[in-house]
């Protein structure tokens, strides 16, 4: 698949990479557990839009449930750009699990849980989508892919458990996944200038992932 020109491969390197590298390292800076201030949220909700009768706005959000828009901060901080789409990712700075599902069906970037359990498997830096409740409603929770095992999978979640940054274990079959918004490979001719990002973060978030992996159990915090 592809989306603006980018490849979806099974590299581990790129934007989705170095996002994870960057929320372990956020997690890191608010211990000791990972739980970000009032004022970091608030940050994270800031470039937030949605779609209206009159085109594309800002939601001028303060706080709230914060994995969706803390995953989107940390793509903003890795490709340097509030408009994630023009930076060349398959979603829009969003606060909604359900919007960026849409956005990842919209730009053929959008892996089905019913393609998980036949065998797919989505890639390092992947947005985890679950079911928060009813899988008919419209809530969500967001994490992203850190780890692929053959029966598992980890997650660098914000809003888990605590209302902080977590990692968590999940499994393949778990019920309430839905799926997982696929990550271009590279964006071209910033590819170069994450790699330099994601090395510099890997150096923080080494760290932070000695001590930060704690094993839960499948399913999403609200």
């Amino acid at each position: 698949m592809n989306f603006l020109g980018a490849t979806f491969s099974s590299s581990s390197a790129g934007p989705g990479s170095a996002a994870v590298s960057w929320s372990l390292a956020e997690k890191a800076k608010f211990p000791p557990n990972g739980k970000p201030n009032a004022q970091r949220i608030a940050e994270y909700f800031t470039p937030a839009v949605r779609e209206g009768a009159k085109g594309r706005f800002k939601l001028n959000m303060m706080e709230g449930n914060w994995c969706a828009a803390g995953a989107c901060f940390a793509a903003m901080k890795v490709v340097g750009s509030e408009d994630l789409e023009k930076a060349g990712l398959p979603h829009a700075y969003r606060v909604s699990g359900k919007e960026l599902e849409e956005d990842a069906i919209k730009h053929g970037a959008w892996l089905p849980a019913a393609d998980v359990l036949k065998g797919a498997r989505p890639n390092v830096g992947d947005l985890a989508l679950f079911n928060r409740g009813d899988p008919q409603d419209w809530t969500r929770h967001v994490g992203r892919v850190l780890e692929v095992n053959p029966n598992s999978y980890k997650s660098i979640d914000g809003n888990g458990v605590g209302a902080a940054w977590w990692v968590a274990d999940r499994l393949w079959t778990a019920e309430n996944l839905r799926g997982f918004v696929r990550y271009p490979a590279s964006l071209g001719s910033m590819s170069s200038r994450m790699g330099i990002v994601a090395g510099m973060l890997m150096i923080a978030a080494g760290a932070a992932f000695v001590w930060g992996v704690t094993r839960v159990k499948s399913g999403p915090r609200r």
